[in-house]
Parts: structure tokens; C-alpha cells; sequence
């Protein structure tokens, strides 16, 4: 009986993964290339913004240390 039931869930667990990679690939056919690259284009975008903004907090960041310096510098001369 056991090794009935371990042919059973097999069986159910096989059905049960061919009934998901068929509807993964229905899935693909309704999905338009378009929508996929307008959603890769999206994603493109936001890692620039987000690199963007990175760059220009260390650009500040810098320009504050360079202050920091030159106003520390200013107050040892007085």
C-alpha cells in the first residue's frame, strides 16, 4: 500500500508540474514582447536614476568635506 502511495503522489506531483509549465507557457503567449521590454526599459531606467542619485550624494558629500576643509583651514589662519 505504501509504495501505492508513493506512486500516487509522484504521479500527482509530475501532473501537477507539467500542469504549471503549461501554464507558464500560455501565459508567455499572452504576454506581449512589447510589455516585456517596456518593463525592462522601466527597470533599465530606475537603475540609472538610482546610480544617478548615488552619484551626486557622493558629489555632495564631497563638496562638504571640501568645505569642511576650507573653512577649518580659514579659522587656524584667524
Amino acid at each position: 500500500m505504501s509504495l501505492y502511495y508513493f506512486h500516487s503522489f509522484h504521479s500527482n506531483v509530475s501532473t501537477l508540474s507539467n500542469l504549471l509549465e503549461n501554464c507558464r507557457q500560455k501565459l508567455w503567449m499572452y504576454v506581449s514582447l512589447e510589455d516585456v521590454e517596456v518593463s525592462k526599459a522601466k527597470e533599465e531606467q530606475l537603475k540609472k536614476m538610482v546610480k544617478e542619485n548615488r552619484e551626486i550624494e557622493e558629489d555632495i558629500n564631497s563638496l562638504r568635506m571640501i568645505s569642511e576643509d576650507g573653512f577649518l583651514s580659514d579659522e587656524k589662519k584667524v
